[in-house]
């Protein structure tokens, strides 16, 4: 029973450790227990279970509008991350990585 009591926290403690990755942008440590693919692959399921269950805006102003808005949030957000952010590393993150792409 007292190796028990020693095995468990010993185990709990590895795979807490083993689940720990340093964000890239912020540098802090953070606990990943679904990788970063898979929360992914959920959203666009998600917004797919969304889609099927609301209607699109038919009002092409307004659609086009939000597209347009959408858009300049992508590239603000691109231009920060090659500029600032990352700017070594400027010609590894070529704009359609999974962490810069947006869904069309």
């Amino acid at each position: 029973m007292k190796a028990l009591k020693i095995f468990f926290p010993v185990i709990l403690l590895s795979l807490i450790v083993y689940h720990c990755s340093t964000v890239p942008i912020t540098g802090r440590s953070q606990l990943s227990l679904i990788s970063a693919s898979e929360i992914n692959a959920l959203s666009f399921q998600q917004y797919d279970e969304f889609l099927k269950q609301n209607k699109l805006s038919t009002d092409a102003e307004k659609t086009n509008m939000v597209k347009r808005i959408g858009l300049n949030i992508k590239s603000a957000v691109e231009t920060i991350l090659r500029r600032i952010i990352f700017p070594k590393n400027c010609r590894d993150m070529p704009g359609n990585s999974i962490w810069l792409k947006v869904r069309k």
